[in-house]
């Protein structure tokens, strides 16, 4: 029986993983790339459907822009994403605001991040990379939180366009950060805000 997990991946250098006993339940095949500092990655069975909400601090149309942006990103990287205007309707909710309103929506936000993601997964076998084994997980559901910085600190449209992107490609299984600092999914605030070859290959590739 398949074990259920859940992963909180956040835009700084750690990500905090609830790790279960259940063995895992198959070979998945080979793996090209690997870019990761972990040795986790998933994907999703059917392409999950996103829906999000600026809750204060951006403008609406703004958070739509950097929605709208990391969805492109990852689309054209040829991954497969869905959206909706129904809450309901989704199992991949992205929301934006301030520090207050995404803690109380999520106790795990902190002062120090700018995004993170929330993961419920479940072990789905083992990928081989090389000689090591990397652990294959399937996405069930996933919550974002985007941190509006307000005044001086607020960051540029690039960092914000970033850090959506970067919780998005968690959020369809990049577990963890990549090890280059040019790349979407490196675990800092930065202003790229494009997908580099790295940062698609390492995904795309068990899509």
């Amino acid at each position: 029986m398949k074990g259920k997990k859940s992963i909180i991946a956040s835009l700084i250098l750690a990500i905090s993983i609830i790790i279960g006993t259940t063995a895992y339940a198959a070979n998945l095949g080979t793996l090209s790339y690997w870019y990761s500092n972990g040795s986790d990655i998933a994907r999703w069975s059917s392409p999950p459907t996103t829906w999000s909400l600026d809750s204060n601090g951006f403008e609406s149309s703004d958070f739509l822009h950097y929605v709208n942006h990391a969805r492109g990103q990852w689309r054209d990287a040829g991954i497969s994403i869905n959206s909706t205007t129904d809450y309901n309707e989704s199992n991949f909710t992205i929301r934006g605001g301030t520090y207050d309103i995404m803690h109380n929506y999520e106790p795990s936000v902190t002062t120090t991040i700018t995004g993170t993601s929330l993961l419920s997964l479940y072990e789905e076998g083992t990928w081989t990379y090389g000689s090591n084994s990397k652990r294959g997980l399937t996405v069930d559901n996933v919550r974002c939180y985007i941190i509006y910085q307000p005044g001086g600190t607020s960051p540029t449209e690039a960092k914000y366009e970033k850090t959506v992107t970067h919780e998005m490609g968690h959020g369809l299984g990049w577990c963890n950060h990549s090890t280059s600092s040019s790349d979407v999914m490196y675990g800092s605030s930065s202003s790229v805000n494009t997908l580099t070859s790295r940062d698609k290959n390492h995904l795309t590739q068990i899509y």
